[in-house]
């Protein structure tokens, strides 16, 4: 048996260079790099379709109301809270729905209290996805590299530059030109 359907949660952010991907690709051996290869990878594959969700902060709580807000094509959203059952939900319903297929979903919950949205907000969302149209990037690994290269350099240079500028400041030499400077202005002064 073949496997033709992939649905894929996957993250967020697309820019290598955000303080965010830094702290994940640095401390988490590349986990956001990789993560966009494998976008990458099944976007390439003209063999399997595949939906691609990128949610908001996945959390366990049920009590946000099942109405959610999708931006296709990969588009952007505000972050916001959305409920594990929310994205099972999308996860189960959007196989129903074929032009959701080649495409890559943005997931957020829609917590707006005067909104007309009903509940059962899945085929109103799902019947106006459609497939990818942008040009994603087929890689982003040698800028995650690079962006978490720049950062390391960064942490590791600036101490050590603050710390000489503290030693020229402090030095004996530095020291009596402040001296010899103050004393020079309280002598003018009287």
């Amino acid at each position: 048996m073949n496997c033709t359907r992939i649905v894929r949660i996957t993250g967020q952010n697309e820019n290598p260079f955000s303080p965010f991907a830094i702290l994940i690709n640095g401390f988490g051996s590349f986990a956001k790099a990789y993560n966009y290869e494998g976008e990458a990878l099944l976007r390439t594959n003209s063999q399997i379709d595949y939906t691609i969700i990128r949610p908001g902060i996945m959390v366990e709580d049920d009590s946000f109301p099942r109405r959610l807000t999708l931006r296709d094509n990969g588009g952007k959203l505000p972050i916001s809270k959305i409920s594990y059952a929310a994205i099972a939900d999308l996860m189960c319903d959007l196989i129903e729905y074929p032009h959701t297929r080649r495409c890559t979903l943005v997931a957020m919950s829609n917590t707006r209290k005067n909104v007309n949205a009903p509940d059962s907000w899945i085929p109103l969302l799902l019947n106006s996805v459609a497939p990818d149209r942008r040009k994603f990037p087929q890689s982003l690994l040698s800028q995650n590299r690079l962006a978490v290269r720049i950062a390391l350099t960064m942490a590791l240079t600036l101490p050590f530059l603050l710390g000489y500028v503290i030693y020229l400041i402090l030095s004996p030499d530095s020291l009596s030109f402040y001296y010899d400077a103050i004393t020079a202005i309280f002598n003018e002064q009287q």
